[in-house]
């Protein structure tokens, strides 16, 4: 019987592939409780954030939590008829515009967060969320985004929230019934950030609106996947992270290029990873130790990472997407286990 050689499968999977690490918890929302004083609306301040995983209300507002359950509700059944979270099965509500309607702090309510990590100053960064508005809701512009140091605990009667470092939408956000719209920017900030808040900065009277015959005299606005990245300051793409997985490993024969069964297993799994994101291409690297010479070892690499190239069209993706290499003894990474050197590499780009 021929001899079998372990030859190391490594792959090289940017973040994007996972994807790019998100600095906002709970960004869709989904971490949240049904609520237990018997109504689908918060009335008071600690409904929402003893609720919702990670969020708060930074003022006396009280944002509320909508999930799909709610819809049994017949009394808001029609108003949300249209309108399903943009992802998973849960979106907060936010009331942001009507003061001269509404008493007290709940024409301006807030959501509030801390990020995973803080928000450097110089660094260059993107923020995403989505907003839609009520079936008949006012339509207005100045939904935004602000940064705060410090965790925000405003409990005065003050109707708009005062921020040194905010974004508004200058357009009326309204794109259809039913129909989210995205709010984002590239920003880079001056000093150091750790909070993050989502409502409407400026006055009614600094305010642009859409009003609805016989609609609503105040907006009412649901907000769903909110997202904070770091990004290349010079291509505005979101960072990545070059992250090397070693798998199991995968057996040739002794002098052949031919795929075993577990190591088509292996090679589905890293399928199955890489179509889960996007990406542009993929670099497949053969290697060798150094047993025998410098042009069978080239030849003999070439030939097993085209074995993997060919495996990987096989279960779907094209073969213009990819290009196999055979780089011989060339960049060992063990100069104590030979077993080690032997190995393809997969680079997602």
């Amino acid at each position: 019987m021929k001899p079998m050689l372990f030859t190391w499968i490594v792959i090289l999977l940017p973040w994007t592939l996972l994807p790019a690490q998100n600095l906002i918890r709970n960004s869709s929302f989904d971490e949240v409780l049904p609520y237990s004083h018997g109504v689908n609306a918060s009335s008071k301040r600690h409904h929402f954030t003893d609720n919702t995983r990670h969020w708060d209300s930074p003022t006396e507002g009280t944002p509320d939590i909508w999930l799909e359950a709610y819809r049994s509700d017949t009394l808001r059944n029609k108003e949300m008829e249209p309108i399903k979270p943009r992802t998973g099965e849960s979106m907060i509500g936010i009331r942001i515009y009507g003061c001269d309607k509404v008493y007290g702090t709940h024409c301006r309510e807030y959501i509030q967060t801390k990020t995973m990590t803080t928000i450097k100053a110089g660094e260059c960064y993107e923020y995403e969320f989505f907003a839609l508005s009520t079936l008949s809701g006012i339509r207005i512009n100045n939904i935004g985004i602000g940064f705060s140091e410090f965790k925000m605990n405003d409990l005065t009667t003050t109707k708009t929230m005062d921020l040194d470092y905010i974004f508004q939408k200058e357009e009326i956000v309204h794109d259809g019934v039913g129909k989210w719209v995205k709010v984002s920017s590239r920003f880079t900030p001056e000093q150091d950030y750790n909070h993050v808040i989502i409502g409407n900065f400026s006055d009614d009277e600094e305010t642009k609106i859409r009003k609805l015959s016989n609609g609503a005299s105040h907006a009412y606005y649901f907000i769903d996947d909110v997202s904070v990245f770091e990004v290349d300051c010079k291509t505005g793409k979101r960072e990545i992270e070059t992250k090397s997985f070693v798998l199991n490993n995968i057996n040739f024969n002794h002098d052949s290029f031919e795929i075993k069964n577990e190591g088509k297993k292996l090679i589905l799994a890293i399928y199955n990873q890489i179509i889960k994101g996007t990406f542009s291409s993929l670099l497949i690297n053969g290697y060798t130790d150094d047993t025998g010479n410098d042009d069978y070892n080239i030849k003999l690499s070439q030939k097993r990472a085209e074995s993997v190239l060919e495996e990987l069209v096989n279960l779907g993706i094209p073969h213009t997407q990819m290009q196999a290499t055979g780089h011989g003894n060339t960049n060992p990474i063990d100069s104590q286990n030979k077993a080690k050197n032997r190995r393809v590499e997969i680079i997602v780009e």
